[in-house]
């Protein structure tokens, strides 16, 4: 069994190679999940937005996407949004704003949510305000 000190390196290293592997996002399309910023989902659909491209058209629904991404800081922000924690430039009870200008709405039902992995995060690393 590894100690405590040699497990925390060992889970941050995993979770570096996890968001630089190139994933399927769609057809034939594979990219790294540290270069998508968010993803907007319509109907069977998903326009991915990334950092250094322009967006991306999907025929994949939203729900696969957050999925695939399941463990790399994304999160599910209203019925048709999914963000990567790292593009969060500010939140409030209600919105998020995105690095690069985009405002997204809260789902009134996921805020309770949305507010305690933004605050909370793991071990206080995702305090973003």
């Amino acid at each position: 069994m590894l100690s405590q000190s040699l497990y925390t390196p060992f889970i941050c290293a995993m979770n570096h190679l996890l968001t630089t592997l190139p994933m399927h996002i769609g057809a034939y399309t594979h990219v790294p999940a540290a270069d998508i910023t968010w993803c907007e989902g319509d109907r069977n659909y998903s326009r991915v937005y990334f950092r250094h491209r322009r967006p991306m058209m999907v025929s994949v629904t939203l729900g696969i996407l957050e999925a695939r991404l399941a463990g790399q800081g994304f999160l599910r922000v209203n019925r048709s949004a999914l963000v990567n924690e790292v593009s969060i430039l500010r939140h409030d009870a209600h919105k998020i704003t995105l690095v690069g200008g985009p405002v997204l709405s809260i789902a009134r039902r996921r805020r309770a949510a949305v507010r305690e992995w933004l605050i909370g995060g793991l071990n206080g690393e995702r305090v973003v305000m």
